[in-house]
């Protein structure tokens, strides 16, 4: 994700939660070993805006973003990524859905 770039996190099974701007570029050279059983590059910093207190749930985001209706989308996941094998793949948020994320989960 490029620096300036907008994301959120998402807690499986539970929701969306802090929003975040991508503060650098990715570290290939950090290694993380202590946490998982793997090695992992942590791919970037962020700067949160908000933080795990607050959660929007599936289906109060269902309900919430506007684009979901205004494209009349079936679920949340027509509209933003949140599949493991999606971590980090870019999705498309229209301004109004940012207003709303940022209004329910910023601090």
């Amino acid at each position: 994700m490029p620096v300036g770039s907008f994301g959120i996190l998402y807690l499986s099974g539970e929701g969306f939660t802090v929003p975040f701007v991508v503060t650098s570029e990715p570290n290939y050279v950090d290694v993380e070993s202590k946490v998982w059983p793997e090695d992992w590059y942590l791919s970037f910093a962020i700067k949160p805006l908000g933080n795990p207190s607050k959660i929007l749930s599936r289906a109060d985001a269902q309900i919430k973003l506007p684009s979901i209706a205004r494209k009349n989308l079936k679920n949340v996941d027509a509209l933003i990524f949140t599949k493991g094998v999606q971590t980090f793949v870019s999705s498309e948020i229209a301004d109004d859905d940012w207003s709303v994320l940022i209004k329910e989960l910023a601090v």
